[in-house]
């Protein structure tokens, strides 16, 4: 919804709701480019055909002494698309820097309601689970308007996701447990959903047995949308579609403007922590594929 960068319900706007006093920063993002692809509300865009030149592009680099993992994207989904919204989609030059080698904070801090939490492979954003006005994000039903599985465009043109489903359609079959989906800000692993979601914390994620840490997405059902955002004045939050909340340091993260903002001079390209077979995206190229991966 109008929650992202720039947009009027941006990070920090009206309707973003604070449970806690342990809340994260605010990430913003770089604002919107032009080359937009024109949308009508209703009308289903086909991946790549009616995308013309405007197509996915996304490189993910690891940079082992600036200790980062550097996603960078332009935004566009490699997907099917059928707005719900009258918002044209355009391409945002993503910059998103995390910790490569995320660590724990022992403290459990608040996500954003509005803005970036984490982003997918395909360098799409992931954003809070509110609206700019408050609602639901996520819950598609009479009483609010939810994003569909493939997300929407804020606003400023900016595509992004609100739900588990990160923009492919039938979760349970595309999105195992096993499956990489991408990064929380914190630099943390986000996964498909788990059959039960109770052996999660709160924040989603579980220790796996080698010591690794990761977050796992839950499906709209896993989630009690009839909850109000805030568990009282606790900083992870009922709407846990992404996450409940961060685990990690997020003291480096951070997200620019990649036409300004310089890749470290010791990144490489590259995911060093290779994705399992059935990742919806596989290895980033940074040149648009004629072949859309995961299509709706």
């Amino acid at each position: 919804g109008p929650g992202g960068p720039g947009g009027p319900g941006g990070p920090g706007g009206p309707g973003a709701e604070a449970c806690s006093e342990t809340i994260s920063p605010q990430f913003g993002g770089p604002t919107a480019g032009t080359s937009c692809i024109t949308t009508t509300q209703g009308e289903t865009l086909t991946y790549p055909t009616d995308f013309g030149s405007t197509l996915n592009e996304v490189e993910i680099y690891t940079c082992p002494t600036s200790q980062l993992r550097v996603i960078v994207s332009n935004g566009i989904p490699d997907h099917d698309i059928t707005p719900e919204n009258p918002n044209d989609l355009c391409p945002v030059n993503w910059m998103v820097s995390i910790p490569l080698v995320p660590t724990m904070s022992g403290v459990n801090t608040e996500v954003s309601a509005l803005g970036i939490v984490g982003i997918s492979l395909n360098g799409v954003p992931a954003y809070g689970a509110q609206e700019g006005g408050g609602s639901n994000a996520a819950e598609i039903d009479a009483s609010t308007q939810g994003v569909p599985s493939w997300g929407h465009a804020a606003r400023s043109g900016d595509w992004h996701y609100h739900s588990g489903e990160f923009g492919r359609v039938g979760t349970v079959e595309e999105h195992t447990e096993d499956v990489l989906l991408g990064y929380a800000m914190d630099g943390f692993p986000i996964y498909g959903p788990v059959d039960d979601d109770s052996i999660l914390d709160e924040c989603n994620g579980l220790m796996e047995p080698d010591g690794s840490y990761r977050y796992h997405v839950r499906t709209l059902a896993q989630v009690d949308e009839s909850l109000t955002y805030c568990n009282g004045d606790s900083p992870a939050v009922n709407w846990n579609y992404v996450l409940g909340c961060y685990k990690g340091v997020l003291t480096g993260s951070s997200v620019s403007d990649s036409a300004v903002e310089s890749l470290p001079s010791d990144c490489v390209l590259g995911d060093a922590t290779a994705a399992p077979t059935g990742t919806p995206t596989g290895s980033p190229t940074g040149t648009p594929t004629g072949t859309p991966t995961g299509t709706p």
